[in-house]
């Protein structure tokens, strides 16, 4: 990126008189060159001379590698889904950011007007100027009622108030194999949150293998708003102002994950009110006091097999302040409403502090606590806590900057350590990205050969919004896996004669059809042929 400027003036130009894309090997993949408005152009002009989209199954490719700057949020068609990838292969994630205008601001990055789809991108909220400031506050803010909403190997880095912001009801966020990390403002850190349910009554959150770490807030706000669905399972979530809020949600599973310092902040107690006793959380399980919505008896919450803990720098300052308590796993709240409600069960949850390769600084943050303490919470000129070991700069001047470091934090962690035997079926709590030799809850080829062709039952069952369905090839050859429903009705097909490896393989079915129509409740079959074999199973999909 030595010569950037040069390059995007270059490449713009390009565009301009060649063209934006060109088509490539598939019929609804269009590649997207790298520079200044190439995404924008690119998915405003993807339509016909009456306005109606080009194609409903479009998917923007984009370079490995390669930098995009964006002239405003990218929002496509209403209803059409919008659909950017990085390409597939070796080198850098692509870069997204965005252009500050004249006044020094950038808009949000996307502002999806029907579903959206993001694989294997790396999303910055730091401006080619940059500014990091109020106005690119959501990374992705979703805007479609009902709206489908997928992310898969992302990198989330800087926001000033939330990456997700669910902008209106009914929708799912579906993310996995990503990570997130800095997000929060210094003037106001109480108001960051990395997901923002943002009031409005959500359908399902799932959150998988991924890592998230460093907010001066909340993990999740639902802020009274109910959700149906929360399933957090092998999650690495390190470092966090603000708890996983809950009290609203339905239904829930959290199920495999870390929590390390969370609530790092603690919290002080009113000492003038002798009532107020409830201790900080790091998970808020608490009453819906809406029986219109759901009886407490009949939400069904699973909280195991989780690996918690306080560094003791951070525990040795709050022993060390007479007014300040440590925050807790789960608070007086919660303990009630497990101890009350047969449905809600918290168990096999092990305080234990992992030994992690190359974690976040403690330094940092308790240098802003303690400041924070000190000026009795006010917003103004507190120090910073972001982690980036590139620093930020201005794009002209210092694009090294943008991007993620050679020596970024890596969170794997001793086998010696008990997280590495405490989540379910004895493997690693965490994100299980961190090791390579397990593979979405599952061994690879590195680590067992399987002994028999098996296709196993899938994960979670029943399941909503999304489920993981595992098989195993003792011989390498082709495979297809397909869905159908109990018409006998093929409903999708995963795997379409592929060749497959030996070894063990999963594979994620969203509970849609070829055509990205949500399928409803009932009973499902899946099928796995391959060499004359045929194995079949039955699962259930209830919203």
């Amino acid at each position: 990126m030595k010569y950037i400027i040069q390059f995007i003036a270059v490449t713009f130009l390009f565009v301009c008189v060649f063209g934006v894309v060109n088509k490539t090997y598939a019929q609804d993949t269009l590649d997207v060159a790298q520079g200044l408005e190439t995404l924008n152009l690119a998915v405003k002009g993807d339509t016909s001379a009456t306005g109606e989209p080009m194609n409903m199954n479009r998917v923007w490719r984009l370079e490995r590698g390669g930098l995009y700057i964006l002239n405003g949020a990218v929002r496509g068609l209403a209803d059409v889904p919008l659909r950017v990838v990085g390409a597939e292969g070796d080198g850098p994630l692509p870069i997204l950011i965005g252009l500050a205008d004249e006044t020094g601001s950038s808009d949000r990055l996307f502002r999806p007007n029907g579903d959206g789809e993001f694989k294997n991108l790396y999303l910055s909220g730091i401006d080619n100027l940059g500014n990091y400031n109020e106005d690119n506050k959501n990374t992705l803010r979703m805007e479609k009622d009902g709206g489908h909403y997928v992310v898969d190997n992302c990198f989330f880095d800087y926001n000033y108030q939330s990456f997700f912001r669910m902008n209106s009801d009914n929708q799912d966020l579906i993310i996995t194999n990503s990570t997130f990390r800095n997000c929060g403002s210094l003037l106001d850190p109480g108001d960051s949150k990395m997901i923002d349910t943002r009031g409005n009554h959500q359908d399902s959150i799932v959150i998988r293998n991924t890592t998230m770490y460093g907010s001066s807030g909340r993990l999740l706000r639902s802020d009274g708003s109910p959700f149906n669905y929360l399933e957090m399972d092998h999650v690495t979530a390190v470092k966090f102002g603000g708890s996983i809020e809950m009290e609203k949600v339905l239904d829930a599973k959290i199920t495999n994950n870390i929590f390390i310092d969370i609530q790092f902040e603690g919290r002080v107690l009113d000492a003038s009110d002798p009532a107020d006793t409830t201790l900080a959380e790091f998970i808020d399980v608490d009453s819906l006091d809406s029986p219109s919505l759901k009886a407490e008896e009949d939400r069904h919450i699973t909280i195991s097999n989780n690996v918690y803990a306080i560094s003791p720098v951070f525990q040795s300052w709050y022993d060390s302040v007479d007014s300040l308590h440590a925050p807790v796993f789960l608070n007086q709240n919660g303990m009630h409403m497990v101890n009350t409600f047969p449905n809600i069960v918290a168990e096999n949850n092990i305080n234990a502090l992992p030994t992690f390769s190359d974690q976040p600084e403690n330094d940092i943050l308790l240098t802003y606590s303690q400041y924070r303490l000190s000026t009795n919470y006010l917003g103004a000129e507190n120090p910073s806590w972001f982690y980036d070991r590139n620093g930020l700069g201005v794009l002209a001047t210092n694009p090294e900057t943008f991007g993620l470091a050679d020596d970024d934090y890596d969170f794997d962690y001793l086998i010696t350590d008990a997280a590495y035997t405490a989540a379910e079926g004895g493997l690693p709590a965490g994100d299980l990205n961190w090791f390579p030799g397990i593979v979405n809850g599952i061994e690879d080829l590195n680590s067992v050969v399987p002994s028999k062709f098996e296709l196993l039952q899938n994960y979670p069952n029943p399941f909503n919004p999304s489920t993981s369905i595992t098989f195993r090839m003792i011989n390498r050859g082709q495979a297809t896996l397909s869905i159908y429903n109990v018409l006998g009705q093929n409903v999708r097909t995963l795997i379409n004669n592929k060749l497959q490896d030996i070894g063990t393989h999963s594979v994620q079915w969203d509970g849609r059809d070829g055509a990205g129509r949500s399928m409803p409740s009932g009973m499902y079959f899946y099928r796995l042929e391959s060499a004359g074999q045929i194995q079949q199973h039955k699962m259930l999909l209830l919203k």
